[in-house]
């Protein structure tokens, strides 16, 4: 069934689908805990 569903995605959405389970895979530990760097990069402090 999902061989289907894949067959009748354009290639643009196959692309974005891809780096976003790249970027997950970098960024996910393999228990599921974000790395603390990827993380830090999101975080904006405010500045002083």
């Amino acid at each position: 069934m999902s061989g289907n569903l894949s067959r009748n995605l354009s290639w643009k959405i196959r692309l974005y689908q891809s780096i976003i389970v790249f970027g997950i895979g970098i960024s996910c530990r393999s228990d599921g805990i974000i790395n603390r760097e990827i993380k830090n990069l999101f975080d904006f402090k405010e500045p002083l």
